[in-house]
């Protein structure tokens, strides 16, 4: 598997080092980039929330000035230059002594890996969810940026794959919607769509800042409030990430499918934006 690793291209099987605070402590943030016929998807975005993630965490980190082209030459190495692949840019604190406290800023140096695997066509088919015991908190890093601290998400989504789900319902400690393991949750009763706020323990999602953003382009209002479990189970729900865009699915229980005439207008809306985003920054 090729990699860039610290400002070098690598193929060897392991990288990091075993004093890396990411590998012990969940020390740093990564995130998850659809990257199509060798284009990012939404960079400036991801990469907003990642700095915003490392400023949380007081980690004196950057992206690679040249990230454009790094990931450009990835693709290439990869064999992923056409059709759709996943990034991932993941950033951690680098190397430091045992314990809990932050090592001096001489003494370490962040760790910077991106890595580029092959996505499979998009799947359509409706998604079935399954509600977790896991907690997701409302407050913390956790809540707010992607850190290597995932056990709760991977948990919840086991479990839903044991019980036959596709994904993972979060709820937060007041028992209302948060979001899925792998994704941010909208629901739609009567023709309003609402998502969970980040009060709530809705991670802040591309796709969902690109919805919220577009919406009225699809003539749909989009509300951030809380939702308890009958008000799911009562509406039509879809799901939003960077790799699956927006996709229908269905609680166990629940009156409605997630594939209205709503959801597939925003879906069109969120196509439309993401072709946009795309060319503009193939052209670049």
């Amino acid at each position: 598997m090729t990699f860039w690793f610290n400002g070098d291209w690598c193929d060897a099987p392991a990288a990091i080092r075993i004093d890396d605070r990411g590998f012990l402590l969940g020390d740093g943030v990564f995130e998850t980039i659809l990257v199509r016929n060798g284009v990012p998807a939404f960079l400036d975005r991801h990469l907003e929330r990642l700095v915003r993630g490392l400023k949380l965490l007081s980690i004196n980190a950057a992206p690679p000035r040249d990230l454009f082209a790094i990931i450009g030459e990835l693709a290439t190495r990869s064999g992923a230059k056409d059709g759709d692949a996943s990034l991932r840019l993941t950033v951690t604190r680098g190397p430091g002594e045992r314990g809990l406290a932050f090592p001096r800023p001489d003494a370490s140096t962040p760790t910077v890996l991106i890595t580029l695997t092959r996505a499979g066509p998009r799947q359509l088919n409706e998604r079935s969810l399954f509600v977790s015991e896991h907690i997701r908190a409302v407050s913390g890093v956790a809540a707010q940026c992607k850190t290597p601290a995932y056990l709760d998400n991977v948990l919840a989504q086991n479990a839903a794959i044991a019980a036959g789900a596709d994904d993972a319902i979060m709820l937060n400690p007041a028992g209302n919607v948060a979001c899925a393991a792998a994704a941010n949750i909208f629901v739609i009763t009567d023709g309003v769509v609402a998502t969970p706020p980040a009060s709530d323990g809705a991670l802040p999602g591309v796709v969902r800042g690109v919805l919220l953003a577009e919406a009225a382009a699809a003539g749909a209002v989009i509300e951030e409030r809380s939702i308890s479990q009958e008000v799911l189970r009562s509406g039509a729900i879809f799901l939003t990430s960077s790799l699956i865009g927006l996709a229908p699915a269905r609680l166990d229980g629940s009156t409605d499918t997630g594939a209205n005439e709503l959801f597939i207008r925003l879906d069109a809306c969120y196509q439309r934006a993401l072709a946009e985003d795309l060319r503009q920054a193939g052209v670049a």
